[in-house]
């Protein structure tokens, strides 16, 4: 049971990070270009990257040695 739950726990945070910046930045360069305004998209892998979620490491971030 409490591995069905953290599956569905990081099923949602998939889904809410990854589906909901797209849509996001998918409306934001919509209205821009409706607009013929200038935009600069995000690069949202890099945000995923310099990320990190409680108890795990950054992708970016050296591993702890110990030294």
């Amino acid at each position: 049971m409490t591995d069905r739950v953290r599956l569905d726990l990081d099923g949602a945070v998939v889904d809410i990070t990854l589906n909901g910046t797209f849509n996001c930045t998918r409306q934001m360069g919509r209205r821009h270009l409706a607009a013929g305004t200038p935009v600069a998209l995000p690069r949202i892998g890099e945000w995923t990257a310099r990320s990190s979620r409680p108890g795990r490491e950054s992708q970016e971030a050296p591993a702890d040695t110990g030294s």
